[in-house]
């Protein structure tokens, strides 16, 4: 079983390679001459989805690193003290 932190960790990449895959879709069909409004509008639609997705896994994973620093600081914090005054 893995861990929260990793499975987030994991989620963020496989957010991030899904919307630089989508972009890169975006990019090719905006490139070519014969492409239909309706295919370049569903490609916007399904990168706007990618983008909102990638933001909502980054959002998460730092959240738990950042608690997760947050509470090794405070733990730490005592022994700082402990060895300043010694």
């Amino acid at each position: 079983m893995i861990s929260k932190a990793r499975a987030l960790e994991l989620e963020y990449k496989r957010a991030f390679d899904e919307f630089a895959r989508v972009v890169g879709r975006v990019q090719t069909l905006l490139a070519q001459q014969d492409n239909h409004r309706e295919t370049v509008e569903a490609a916007r639609i399904d990168l706007e989805k990618a983008r909102v997705a990638y933001i909502q896994a980054r959002d998460a994973w730092a959240q738990l690193l950042l608690a997760s620093s947050e509470q090794n600081a405070r733990h730490e914090a005592p022994q700082h003290k402990a060895k300043a005054v010694a």
